[in-house]
């Protein structure tokens, strides 16, 4: 079995960055980074190294300005596994014509292949949460997946066509709209 050369974490809970260093179990291949994921600069983390590979269970309130902030600096990731309330994965995969397709789907697509993996039920936690969460596999591709002009005129154009809240059936033969996120 292959083992990671080295293994960066970023934790913004300087008590439970502080555990992680001094567990036991830790080697002099674990970098601890005391600070915030929404503010890494993964660019720099990578250095001259192999692509990141970044593993992660996402809060949800976090979980999509990160996904960005990520996908913004796709040319230092290889590939991105993460543990996603249910719901989340749901619009990242999300087909067209479906009600959870929205911005984040259209977004996503643009720069990385989607995929989900498999769904956790709340038995896998303790304590046992409400929610149903699942794990999703990112792969950052470094030219967009289709053609898509300038990233702020996309971005402002998926959020407008997202945020009438009507859903497919109600615009006319030819215009794509879909209500959500």
């Amino acid at each position: 079995m292959r083992r990671a050369q080295a293994l960066d974490v970023i934790e913004i809970d300087r008590d439970l960055a502080r555990s992680l260093q001094e567990d036991p179990r830790a080697t002099s291949a674990l970098n601890v980074h005391v600070e915030n994921a929404l503010d890494t600069d993964f660019v720099r983390l990578r250095a001259q190294g192999a692509p990141l590979r970044i593993v992660g269970n996402l809060p949800y309130n976090i979980s999509t300005p990160l996904l960005f902030r990520l996908l913004s600096q796709r040319s230092a990731i290889a590939d991105m596994h993460f543990m996603l309330q249910k719901e989340v994965v749901d619009r990242m995969t999300a087909q067209p014509s479906n009600k959870t397709y929205g911005r984040l789907t259209v977004m996503l697509a643009a720069v990385a292949e989607v995929e989900r993996l498999f769904d956790v039920g709340p038995g896998a936690f303790q304590p046992r949460p409400k929610v149903w969460s699942a794990i999703v596999r990112l792969r950052p591709t470094l030219e967009p997946r289709f053609e898509m002009g300038d990233d702020g005129v996309l971005r402002t154009l998926v959020t407008a066509a997202f945020s009438h809240g009507a859903n497919l059936e109600q615009w006319p033969q030819g215009t794509a709209h879909a209500g959500g996120d």
